[in-house]
C-alpha cells in the first residue's frame, strides 16, 4: 500500500526530484527510490517515475 502512495506522497515535493524505477509492489526486485534536492534558483525538470 505504501508504495502505491509515494507518488503522492513525494511526487510534488517543492526542490526535490522524487525518482524510482521499480517499486517490490509492482513486481520490481527491489525498491530503488531516491530523492535529489535542487537550489531554489536552480532550473530542473521534475523526472517521471514510474
Amino acid at each position: 500500500m505504501f508504495c502505491h502512495s509515494d507518488i503522492i506522497n513525494y511526487g510534488n515535493l517543492p526542490y526535490t526530484d522524487f525518482i524510482r524505477t521499480q517499486t517490490l509492489c509492482q513486481g520490481g526486485e527491489l525498491c530503488d527510490f531516491h530523492f535529489i534536492r535542487h537550489e531554489k534558483d536552480e532550473i530542473w525538470e521534475r523526472t517521471k517515475s514510474i
